[in-house]
Formats: C-alpha cells, sequence, structure tokens
C-alpha cells in the first residue's frame, strides 16, 4: 500500500525538483513572453502546494499558446523594443549621426525579417546567415512579393554603407531607410 507523500520524502524530494527543473527549462526558452509566469516555477522549496500551482500554471500556459496569446506578447514587447531602437536611429539622425542611425536602422531590419524566418519556419540554413539570406528566405517561401523584396534590398544596401561606414553615404539615404522601414514594419507585423 502506497503511504500519501507529505513532501518531506526522499522520493517526493526528487520527483518534485526534476519536475522544477524541466518547468524552469520551458520558462526560460519562452524568454520574455513567460517573465509573469516565471515566479511560480522558482519556490525556495517545492512543497505539494507548489507542485499543484506549477501544473496549473503549466495549463495556463498551454492554452496561452494554443490561442496564439503569446506570440501576441512577445509581438508587443518586439515592437515596442524596434520602436525604442527605431526612436534612437531618428534622434541621432537629427543630431546629424546619420551613420550610427543608419546602423541602428539595419539592426532593426535584420532583427525583424530573422525573427520573422523563426515564426515561419524558413530560416536560412547558414551558420551565419545575413540580411540577404532571411530576404531571400522569406520570398523563397512566399511572405514577401516581388516588390517587397527590393524594398528591403534597398534598406539593406544603405544599411550595409552604414555598417561598412562607407564614405558615399548619404544623410538622404539613411533619411529614406528610416522611413522605409518604418513602413516596412508597420506593413508587416510579425506573424
Amino acid at each position: 500500500m502506497d503511504v500519501p507523500d507529505d513532501g518531506n520524502s526522499p522520493a517526493y524530494i526528487q520527483r518534485a525538483f526534476s519536475f522544477m527543473t524541466q518547468c524552469q527549462s520551458l520558462i526560460t526558452m519562452l524568454g520574455p513572453a513567460a517573465s509573469m509566469f516565471r515566479d511560480v516555477f522558482y519556490p525556495k522549496w517545492p512543497r505539494p502546494g507548489h507542485i499543484t500551482a506549477m501544473v496549473g500554471t503549466l495549463l495556463g500556459i498551454k492554452s496561452s499558446i494554443e490561442h496564439g496569446f503569446l506570440n501576441r506578447v512577445e509581438n508587443l514587447i518586439l515592437a515596442d523594443a524596434f520602436s525604442d531602437l527605431l526612436g534612437q536611429a531618428q534622434h541621432l539622425f537629427e543630431k546629424q549621426y546619420f551613420l550610427a542611425a543608419g546602423i541602428l536602422g539595419r539592426a532593426v531590419l535584420e532583427s525583424h525579417l530573422r525573427k520573422w524566418c523563426e515564426r515561419a519556419g524558413c530560416l536560412p540554413q547558414k551558420d551565419k546567415a545575413t540580411l540577404d539570406d532571411y530576404k531571400s528566405e522569406l520570398y523563397r517561401a512566399n511572405h514577401l512579393g516581388k516588390t517587397e523584396m527590393k524594398h528591403v534590398e534597398g534598406m539593406t544596401a544603405i544599411g550595409n554603407d552604414a555598417a561598412h561606414a562607407n564614405p558615399s553615404l548619404t544623410l538622404e539615404q539613411v533619411e529614406r531607410l528610416l522611413e522605409g522601414l518604418t513602413e516596412f514594419l508597420a506593413n508587416h507585423p510579425l506573424p
């Protein structure tokens, strides 16, 4: 006959810590989208009540994933981060630091395309993928049309000129990059 577990037996403690470790790994993989759940999975000592709370939270996370809620939360976080970086780029541009503004614009574009490829399941198969690789994969997977692809190519060229401090880069080109990037992000939110 099994004796009810009071939370102190070695077998319970081993199972509880194993379960807790698996939950903490999941929370780490979910990243910022799981910040609201994090505290539940880090008790000082896993008592039976804590384990019950973890299971309930896991069921809530599962439901959130099934309904796409975590993607929407992550989209808001990314949009806010991109907006902050674009705001910094615009500020640098206004202060005549257009090279730095172009580099930030390029970073935002690359981050957006990489995240889009991740979500669309079309990541380039290269170790060190470039903006061109992300653009090409999105085009190949029919997420970008020909006109959009050309627009990304133009922004990429300006961003690359900024990143390589090309002396022929102009203020007007960086202005086009920042304006085009703002429009592109608005028209292509992450799926």
